[in-house]
């Protein structure tokens, strides 16, 4: 693919920095491999640790948690204001930011609205005290940014006001500010050097975590503005110069083209059919790419090419399938996959950790803000199982490409006639496997149905994927399947098999 993603995200580990007084993280094994057959770490965290979001509920009584919030709230294009001039608590000023307005004003007007970044490098402090003495954002400059449409405000430091250590009362200014909007803060990004020029997308999308202030997220931006492809560029200016329709392209390089196109906002006034074959044609049409499939009922299915990056490490994610039997006719373009957490309804496999969600400040109490500590293992909820769950010298989550987690396209099967048990086998996938071969996916989700089990007995009794099935679908060259039940493999109350994991 022609996107380049950035990694905006601190590493969790023993050593996270934390603002003062907040919940500290852990991560340590509950499950092993040589024992029990598997790794699982049970994870003990604040929702404001690492780089995170925070929720109008932080600071607002009656504001809107983090669940509230529509999952568009977190994926913007960005624009990043250059402050590294700035020194240890210096206040960043209006004039600092003032040249970028145009662009702020003129993105804040495109799909997805803007975020505005603010680049002071001091991420490189990261783990020592000097990362408590960064430069902060002044309160009226936080608000002419609200006031130009900004829907996010993100820092590559702890807070974007003033960390007072002192013990004098802090100024929570900005947050009053931007979460008083009903707006969002980010901090504790890093890497902005990174998409400092360039046009970027970028996800910050959150834990489903019911009735929480914040969630840690894994950050990360898409680049869709790489060159396009020689072969492409070529077909395009022919059908420009010919006021053609048609483009003779193959699928996987119509959302090539549609990516860069979108990127160059040359598709505002566009209509330009690509056909892939027979049994699938997509239409790029108004920044958006149309794919009708034969074997998928209801066959349409609308993708914003704005829209390319998955998010599973936040564990939620964009609509970027060619198929989608859940959004047919629906002109939302983000779709939100994930199965909410809240604690004592959370399913969990036998030995592991249960999620648990508990107030560690409270406004209600007269603290500054609401905080919450949170436990959960690593498997809790809609997740992903990296290589180390069942290997010992495999890949650990945070080694995982994101470029593979956050593929495009992706193809989803519907299984939806499988009844309990029952096994998935070669001939349930033959069109979704042609389908990858025809447009060079890499992530395949199984559609069974059992998600609205979520919670219940039956729904461990979900079907099961064939292990030959498996191996078969990695034949192909795809790095990435997802489904909505427990596990791939059979669930019974006498064993939990693990044949499709190995």
């Amino acid at each position: 693919m022609p996107s380049t993603f950035v990694d905006l995200s601190h590493t969790l580990d023993e050593n996270v920095q934390v603002y003062p007084g907040d919940p500290t993280f852990s991560c340590c094994p509950v499950l092993n491999i040589k024992q029990d057959g598997w790794n699982v770490h049970n994870i003990s965290m604040g929702t404001h640790t690492g780089t995170h979001v925070d929720a109008p509920y932080h600071f607002l009584a009656k504001g809107a948690r983090i669940d509230d919030l529509p999952l568009s709230t977190f994926v913007g294009n960005v624009v990043v204001v250059d402050v590294t001039r700035k020194n240890a608590k210096e206040v960043i000023t209006w004039e600092d930011i003032s040249p970028h307005s145009d662009v702020i004003q003129r993105k804040a007007a495109q799909k997805h609205g803007v975020f505005v970044f603010l680049r002071t490098d001091w991420s490189q402090y990261w783990k020592s005290d000097a990362y408590l003495e960064h430069p902060f954002l002044a309160r009226d400059a936080a608000q002419r940014l609200i006031d130009l449409g900004v829907k996010l405000i993100g820092v590559d430091a702890l807070s974007p006001d003033e960390t007072r250590v002192d013990g004098s009362t802090p100024d929570f200014g900005v947050h009053a500010v931007v979460l008083g909007a009903g707006a969002v803060l980010a901090e504790n990004l890093t890497n902005l050097a990174e998409i400092q020029t360039g046009e970027w997308l970028v996800s910050l999308a959150p834990l489903k975590l019911k009735g929480c202030d914040g969630s840690p997220v894994r950050a990360f931006a898409c680049n869709a503005t790489s060159p396009i492809p020689t072969d492409v560029a070529s077909a395009l200016e022919s059908a420009l110069s010919s006021n053609a329709s048609v483009l003779p392209l193959q699928l996987s390089d119509a959302y090539a083209l549609a990516l860069m196109l979108a990127a160059h906002e040359l598709l505002l006034d566009s209509n330009l059919l690509v056909p892939a074959d027979r049994s699938s044609e997509t239409v790029i049409a108004g920044q958006a790419v149309v794919v009708y499939s034969r074997y998928i009922n209801p066959p349409i299915s609308q993708i914003d090419v704005h829209s390319c990056p998955a998010l599973p490490a936040c564990c939620a994610t964009l609509n970027c399938a060619p198929i989608s039997p859940m959004t047919s006719t629906s002109s939302q373009t983000i779709i939100d996959l994930t199965q909410p957490l809240v604690p004592g309804k959370v399913p969990a496999c036998a030995g592991h950790p249960c999620y648990n969600a508990s107030l560690n400040y409270s406004l209600a109490k007269g603290d500054f803000a609401n905080v919450h500590a949170l436990t959960l293992g690593t498997h809790t909820g809609t997740h992903i199982d990296a290589p180390y769950h069942f290997f010992m010298d495999g890949a650990t989550v945070d080694q995982l490409d994101l470029s593979i987690l956050s593929a495009v396209p992706a193809v989803v099967a519907d299984l939806r006639a499988k009844t309990s048990h029952e096994r998935i086998v070669w001939d349930d996938l033959t069109a979704a496997a042609d389908e990858i071969q025809r447009s060079g996916a890499r992530v395949l989700l199984l559609c069974t149905g059992w998600s609205r089990d979520w919670n219940t007995p039956n729904y461990s009794k979900h079907p099961f994927l064939d292990p030959d099935v498996a191996r078969r679908l990695l034949d192909l060259d795809v790095q990435v399947i997802g489904l909505d039940t427990m596990s791939p493999d059979k669930v019974t109350e006498e064993e939990e098999t693990a044949d499709v994991h190995l």
